[in-house]
Protein backbone atom coordinates (compact mmCIF):
# COMPACT_ATOMS: atom_id res chain seq x y z
CA UNK A 1 0.00 0.00 0.00
CA UNK A 2 1.16 3.33 -0.15
CA UNK A 3 1.74 4.00 3.62
CA UNK A 4 4.36 1.50 3.40
CA UNK A 5 5.91 2.14 0.22
CA UNK A 6 5.97 5.95 1.73
CA UNK A 7 7.26 4.50 4.62
CA UNK A 8 9.93 2.64 3.29
CA UNK A 9 11.28 5.73 1.37
CA UNK A 10 11.77 7.69 4.80
CA UNK A 11 13.49 4.26 5.75
CA UNK A 12 15.99 3.66 2.81
CA UNK A 13 16.48 7.58 3.50
CA UNK A 14 17.89 6.93 6.71
CA UNK A 15 19.84 4.31 5.95
CA UNK A 16 21.48 6.10 2.94
CA UNK A 17 22.43 8.86 6.02
CA UNK A 18 24.07 6.14 8.48
CA UNK A 19 26.01 4.83 5.13
CA UNK A 20 28.00 8.20 4.77
CA UNK A 21 28.75 8.53 8.47
CA UNK A 22 32.48 8.42 8.64
CA UNK A 23 32.78 8.79 4.58
CA UNK A 24 35.15 11.05 3.16
CA UNK A 25 36.86 11.55 -0.15
CA UNK A 26 40.53 12.51 -0.48
CA UNK A 27 40.48 15.75 -2.05
CA UNK A 28 43.42 18.37 -2.13
CA UNK A 29 43.08 20.36 0.36
CA UNK A 30 42.51 16.91 2.89
CA UNK A 31 39.92 14.40 3.53
CA UNK A 32 36.44 16.08 3.39
CA UNK A 33 32.94 13.95 4.98
CA UNK A 34 30.77 12.90 2.42
CA UNK A 35 27.65 14.91 2.96
CA UNK A 36 24.65 14.19 0.98
CA UNK A 37 21.00 15.81 0.55
CA UNK A 38 17.97 13.70 -0.09
CA UNK A 39 14.36 14.77 -1.03
CA UNK A 40 11.61 12.79 -1.05
CA UNK A 41 8.35 13.30 -3.15
CA UNK A 42 5.49 10.58 -4.51
CA UNK A 43 3.38 10.47 -7.38
CA UNK A 44 3.58 9.97 -10.93
CA UNK A 45 7.22 9.47 -12.76
CA UNK A 46 8.66 7.70 -16.34
CA UNK A 47 11.39 6.49 -17.71
CA UNK A 48 12.95 5.94 -20.49
CA UNK A 49 16.29 4.86 -22.35
CA UNK A 50 17.96 8.02 -23.90
CA UNK A 51 20.38 8.51 -26.47
CA UNK A 52 21.76 6.88 -29.64
CA UNK A 53 25.88 6.92 -29.01
CA UNK A 54 25.61 7.99 -24.82
CA UNK A 55 22.73 5.54 -23.90
CA UNK A 56 21.61 6.59 -20.20
CA UNK A 57 18.46 5.63 -18.76
CA UNK A 58 16.73 9.02 -17.01
CA UNK A 59 13.68 9.54 -14.87
CA UNK A 60 11.30 12.60 -15.38
CA UNK A 61 7.17 13.56 -14.38
CA UNK A 62 6.21 15.78 -11.31
CA UNK A 63 7.49 13.48 -8.76
CA UNK A 64 10.79 13.39 -10.29
CA UNK A 65 10.55 17.19 -10.49
CA UNK A 66 9.83 17.57 -7.04
CA UNK A 67 11.66 15.32 -5.25
CA UNK A 68 14.76 17.15 -6.91
CA UNK A 69 13.70 20.47 -6.30
CA UNK A 70 13.39 19.62 -2.75
CA UNK A 71 17.23 17.96 -2.80
CA UNK A 72 18.73 20.94 -4.94
CA UNK A 73 16.90 22.99 -1.97
CA UNK A 74 17.48 21.13 0.61
CA UNK A 75 20.10 21.11 3.46
CA UNK A 76 23.17 18.70 3.89
CA UNK A 77 22.47 15.21 5.37
CA UNK A 78 18.89 16.19 6.08
CA UNK A 79 16.03 14.38 4.26
CA UNK A 80 13.51 16.66 2.87
CA UNK A 81 10.01 15.37 2.19
CA UNK A 82 7.18 16.41 0.03
CA UNK A 83 3.38 17.15 0.69
CA UNK A 84 2.33 13.80 -1.23
CA UNK A 85 4.76 11.75 1.02
CA UNK A 86 3.66 13.24 4.14
CA UNK A 87 -0.03 12.63 3.32
CA UNK A 88 0.78 9.13 2.44
CA UNK A 89 2.56 8.03 5.58
CA UNK A 90 -0.76 8.64 7.85
CA UNK A 91 0.06 7.25 11.06
CA UNK A 92 2.65 5.17 10.21
CA UNK A 93 6.03 5.43 12.65
CA UNK A 94 7.92 7.36 9.50
CA UNK A 95 5.02 10.09 10.17
CA UNK A 96 6.09 10.71 13.49
CA UNK A 97 9.90 11.65 12.12
CA UNK A 98 8.33 14.73 9.81
CA UNK A 99 8.65 18.35 11.11
CA UNK A 100 7.21 21.00 8.96
CA UNK A 101 9.72 23.26 7.75
CA UNK A 102 8.54 25.49 5.40
CA UNK A 103 7.45 26.32 1.51
CA UNK A 104 8.17 27.20 -1.86
CA UNK A 105 6.31 27.61 -5.25
CA UNK A 106 6.94 25.53 -8.39
CA UNK A 107 5.80 24.54 -12.10
CA UNK A 108 3.52 22.11 -12.43
CA UNK A 109 4.83 20.48 -16.06
CA UNK A 110 1.03 18.93 -16.49
CA UNK A 111 -0.82 22.30 -16.19
CA UNK A 112 1.52 24.90 -16.36
CA UNK A 113 0.79 27.11 -13.20
CA UNK A 114 2.33 27.33 -10.23
CA UNK A 115 1.69 25.48 -7.04
CA UNK A 116 2.36 26.28 -3.59
CA UNK A 117 3.95 23.41 -1.26
CA UNK A 118 4.64 22.70 2.18
CA UNK A 119 8.05 20.84 2.85
CA UNK A 120 8.95 18.70 5.31
CA UNK A 121 11.84 17.42 7.24
CA UNK A 122 12.53 14.04 8.48
CA UNK A 123 14.04 13.86 12.14
CA UNK A 124 17.20 12.39 10.94
CA UNK A 125 20.81 13.04 10.16
CA UNK A 126 21.50 17.11 11.03
CA UNK A 127 18.21 18.37 11.01
CA UNK A 128 18.80 19.96 14.55
CA UNK A 129 21.17 21.85 12.90
CA UNK A 130 19.17 22.93 9.68
CA UNK A 131 16.26 23.62 12.41
CA UNK A 132 18.96 25.83 14.30
CA UNK A 133 19.43 28.10 11.31
CA UNK A 134 17.39 31.30 11.67
CA UNK A 135 13.98 32.17 9.11
CA UNK A 136 15.71 33.73 6.39
CA UNK A 137 18.79 31.12 6.00
CA UNK A 138 16.04 28.63 6.21
CA UNK A 139 13.41 30.03 3.17
CA UNK A 140 13.45 27.90 0.37
CA UNK A 141 14.30 29.87 -2.81
CA UNK A 142 11.72 31.07 -5.49
CA UNK A 143 11.02 28.59 -8.12
CA UNK A 144 13.59 26.95 -10.17
CA UNK A 145 13.17 27.52 -13.58
CA UNK A 146 13.02 24.00 -15.03
CA UNK A 147 16.46 24.59 -16.94
CA UNK A 148 18.55 25.42 -14.12
CA UNK A 149 17.30 21.79 -12.03
CA UNK A 150 19.87 19.31 -13.02
CA UNK A 151 18.17 15.53 -14.20
CA UNK A 152 21.19 13.82 -14.80
CA UNK A 153 24.52 14.59 -12.82
CA UNK A 154 26.92 15.91 -15.36
CA UNK A 155 30.32 14.14 -15.58
CA UNK A 156 31.80 16.82 -17.89
CA UNK A 157 34.12 19.47 -15.61
CA UNK A 158 32.78 22.84 -14.99
CA UNK A 159 34.62 26.10 -17.09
Amino acid sequence: DKCDQAAKMVKMAAEMLDGVKGVAVALPNGPTPVRVQIGIAAGQAYSALVGIKMTYYTYFGNAVREACELLVRGYPMCVHVSTDVQARLGNSDAMRLLLACGEYSRTDETTGGTVRRKTYVAKLGAYQEFLGKDEAERQFPAAIPSGEIPTKPSLEPEP
